[in-house]
């Protein structure tokens, strides 16, 4: 959690300096790689990687899930198909409407294939084989 919290003190910064970044997730696909180029001592380990650089255009800030989704107070309340039927629709607009990269999905059949997706079953082998979780 601290590294993500730093990398996104650094991204904003970053942003208010005028660049532009990205997060790079899929580094944990095959953490091994980044160990071996970088001679990653034991215990220290990729999480993400982020890209910074100066923009050459601009593009449409992405639509972010409405915040009644994700935050409760006292307690879970459940999100109605139909909200999220409207977020899909949303989304399914900003994907069709992207000059490049476009993309014919919602957001929900996004989410449903990145969890349905890649495993990273390769993860616990790789965290034993940097030291964590002793047998």
């Amino acid at each position: 959690v601290d590294v993500c919290l730093m990398a996104q003190n650094v991204l904003l910064a970053a942003e208010s300096q005028g660049l532009a970044g990205v997060f790079i997730g899929g580094i944990r696909n095959d953490p091994q790689v980044i160990v071996d180029q970088l001679s990653l001592p034991e215990l220290v380990l990729p999480v993400f990687g982020m890209c910074l650089g100066w923009p050459n255009e601009s593009h449409e800030v992405k639509p972010r899930m409405p915040v009644g989704f994700v935050l409760h107070q006292d307690k879970y309340q459940e999100v109605s198909p139909e909200r999220v039927a409207l977020y899909d629709e949303k989304m399914a607009g900003y994907y069709a409407s992207r000059g490049t990269n476009i993309k014919l999905s919602d957001w929900s059949n996004t989410a449903a294939a990145a969890v349905q997706g890649k495993k990273r079953e390769h993860m616990l082998d790789f965290l034993h084989s940097r030291g964590y979780f002793r047998r």
